[in-house]
């Protein structure tokens, strides 16, 4: 979604705040739709925990949902934000032009989830090789962003794949 909606390239990178995370910082964690909460939701329950996991710290979240999006997200570390797929691009690149006035790092659900199981530089390194066209602009991508572990498992980098 991210490559259809917005800039991938700058979600991606964005994936590198999440390892800088501390006890104190702020993470917003905003989705487009309005869905009714499940238990283990993705963006309340999972989301945090991964992201807890991943820096080995417990920062406060806080979430939005639907049009809550606010116009200034600079008293926040990182804002990790959905695919977008109940979201119009232009909605969607607002929502990245907020994040880069402010100053904070922006990641999709996608690359946050990619990061924290440790397959982010890979699935980056198979869209450069799917796509000739768009290897230029990851290229460089590839030495900014955590490589693949070891015990990555395929159906991780699959559904991540489909959700950049």
């Amino acid at each position: 979604m991210a490559r259809y909606k917005g800039d991938l390239r700058t979600l991606a990178e964005g994936a590198a705040a999440l390892g800088a995370l501390t006890d104190e910082s702020r993470v917003l964690i905003s989705e487009g739709c309005t869905h009714h909460r499940q238990c283990e939701d993705i963006g309340t329950v999972k989301m945090p925990a991964w992201i807890r996991g991943y820096c080995g710290a417990n920062p406060t979240f806080e979430f939005t949902q639907g049009h809550g999006f606010p116009d200034d997200v600079s008293g926040y570390d990182v804002v990790v934000h959905c695919g977008g797929c109940m979201l119009n691009e232009k909605e969607m690149r607002w929502r990245q032009s907020v994040a880069a006035r402010s100053g904070t790092p922006m990641v999709n659900y996608g690359a946050a989830i990619a990061c924290v199981h440790g397959i982010l530089g890979a699935a980056c390194g198979r869209l450069c090789d799917a796509d000739p066209n768009q290897g230029a602009k990851f290229k460089t991508l590839r030495g900014k962003i955590p490589v693949a572990s070891s015990n990555a498992r395929p159906a991780v980098l699959f559904f991540t794949l489909l959700s950049f």
